[in-house]
C-alpha cells in the first residue's frame, strides 16, 4: 500500500487546512499518516485535540508526535529534526507533504535523502513569512531558508497570486503550482439557517446592536487591536466586537477595552465550532492581519453574505478588492472606524457589499480545490504545472 505523510506544526493546524487532503489520499489508496504536536501550541482546547486523534485513529490514520517550535533558533527544533528522521527511517513513504514554515523545513531537510529512493516531497506555503511590506527581519532571516529548502521540494503550493508570483521567479522547486486556499464549502455555508435573535440571546449579544466579528487566534499578528481602538473613536454605543478565538493575548485585549471603556463591548467567545451560525448572527466583519497567507475566516464570512473590513495585507486582497469590501491600512485605526462606521450606517451598503463579496467567494469553493489536489497527490503533475493557467 502506498503511505503518505502529513507533517506540520499542531494538530488544530491539520485539522482546520488537511481533512480535505487526508480524505482525498485515503480515497486514492494512500495509508495516510501525521506528524504534529498533539500537546502544545494548537489554536483549540486539548479536548478538541483528543477528539481529533480519537477521529483519526478510528479512520486507520498512524499518528506521530513531532513538536516544533514557532522560534528558528530554538534547539526544539534540533529534536523534532531527528524525531521525524526517525519516522521517515522506519517506513517508506511516497508522499511526504508539510505545511507551515518552522515544521516544512525540518521536514525537507530530513526528507532530502529519502527523495534518492523515490519519496515526492510537498509543500503548502500557508503564506511565506516575507512579502511586501514584511519587515526587514522576516526576508533576511526566512527568505533564504525557504530559497534553500526549494531546491529539494517536488511540489511547492502556493494559496495566493503574490506568492505564486514570487515563488515562479525565485524559488527552485521542481513545480510551483497556485490553488485558491484551501477551500471552503460555500454552498453548505449559505444554506445554513438560524434564529438570529435566539443565536444573539445565546452569545450574550444585544439584539440592538450592530455586531462586529473577527474570527482568529488571539496574537500579535490578527491584530484585534486596531479593531478596538477603531470602535473607541466612534460615537456609536451600539457597536460591540465579538471575537472567536483563544490565544496570549486574552489578557491584553481584556485590559485594552477596559481602558478604551469598551469592557461592556468586548465579547470573547473563546474557541467555537459554530462560527458559520455565529456570521450569519452578526453584521460586520473585520479581519486586522498583520500577515495572512488566503484566510478561511475571511472566505467563510463572506460566503454567508457578510460585509467585510479587513487589512490591505497579501492574501485578504486576494477576496477583498476594495468593491467587494473595505480595505484599510493594519496600522490605522481611523481607516478602520470610517469603514465599520460607513457599514453601520447603511443597511443598504451592508446588502449591496454582501451581494458582491457572495459572488467573489464562488471562485473559492472546495470543489475548485478538489479538481487539483487528486492529480498532485497521484504524481501526474509532477513534471507540469497543470495549475498555472487554471484559476490565476
Amino acid at each position: 500500500m502506498k503511505a503518505a505523510l502529513i507533517a506540520t506544526n499542531a494538530a488544530s493546524m491539520v485539522r482546520l487546512f488537511n481533512e480535505n487532503n487526508i480524505q482525498l489520499l485515503l480515497d486514492a489508496g494512500y495509508e495516510v499518516h501525521i506528524a504534529c504536536n498533539f500537546e502544545k501550541n494548537n489554536t483549540f482546547p486539548q479536548e478538541e485535540v483528543d477528539k481529533c486523534k480519537a477521529d483519526w485513529e478510528s479512520r486507520g490514520l498512524v499518528l506521530h508526535q513531532f513538536a516544533t517550535n514557532r522560534s528558528p533558533l530554538s534547539l526544539d527544533n534540533l529534536k523534532a529534526f531527528f524525531d521525524l528522521r526517525k519516522i521517515l527511517s522506519k517506513k517508506h513513504f511516497d508522499l511526504v507533504h508539510c505545511h507551515a514554515p518552522i515544521s516544512s523545513v525540518i521536514c525537507r531537510l530530513a526528507a532530502k535523502k529519502h527523495r534518492r529512493k523515490g519519496t515526492k516531497v510537498m509543500y503548502t506555503a500557508h503564506g511565506f513569512h516575507f512579502f511586501k511590506g514584511a519587515p526587514l527581519l522576516n526576508w533576511l532571516v526566512y527568505f533564504p531558508i525557504e530559497w534553500f529548502c526549494s531546491f529539494f521540494t517536488d511540489i511547492l503550493i502556493t494559496i495566493n497570486k503574490e506568492d505564486f508570483a514570487f515563488a515562479k521567479k525565485h524559488m527552485h522547486a521542481k513545480n510551483t503550482e497556485y490553488i485558491p486556499g484551501v477551500g471552503v464549502d460555500t454552498v453548505s455555508l449559505k444554506n445554513i439557517t438560524i434564529n438570529r435573535e435566539e443565536k444573539r440571546e445565546e452569545l450574550g449579544i444585544p439584539l440592538d446592536s450592530i455586531a462586529v466579528l473577527s474570527v482568529g487566534e488571539l496574537n500579535a499578528n490578527k491584530n484585534h487591536e486596531v479593531v478596538l481602538r477603531a470602535i473607541a473613536k466612534l460615537d456609536r454605543k451600539d457597536i460591540v466586537y465579538v471575537i472567536c478565538g483563544i490565544g496570549k493575548k486574552e489578557a491584553f485585549l481584556i485590559d485594552l477595552a477596559k481602558e478604551l471603556g469598551l469592557d461592556n463591548r468586548l465579547i470573547l467567545l473563546g474557541y467555537r465550532t459554530d462560527i458559520a451560525e455565529i456570521n450569519k448572527c452578526c453584521d460586520i466583519f473585520a479581519f486586522p492581519s498583520l500577515r495572512e497567507g488566503l484566510p478561511v475566516s475571511l472566505l467563510e464570512a463572506v460566503s454567508v453574505g457578510l460585509p467585510a473590513v479587513v487589512s490591505k495585507t497579501r492574501g485578504n486582497r486576494d477576496i477583498i478588492d476594495g468593491k467587494n469590501g473595505f480595505l484599510c491600512k493594519a496600522d490605522c485605526p481611523n481607516e478602520f472606524a470610517d469603514a465599520i462606521l460607513r457599514l453601520a450606517e447603511s443597511p443598504d451598503l451592508r446588502r449591496e457589499i454582501s451581494l458582491t463579496a457572495m459572488s467573489t467567494a464562488a471562485k473559492f469553493d472546495i470543489s475548485n480545490i478538489n479538481s487539483l489536489m487528486p492529480s498532485f497527490y497521484t504524481g501526474a503533475n509532477i513534471e507540469t504545472n497543470v495549475a498555472d493557467t487554471a484559476l490565476v
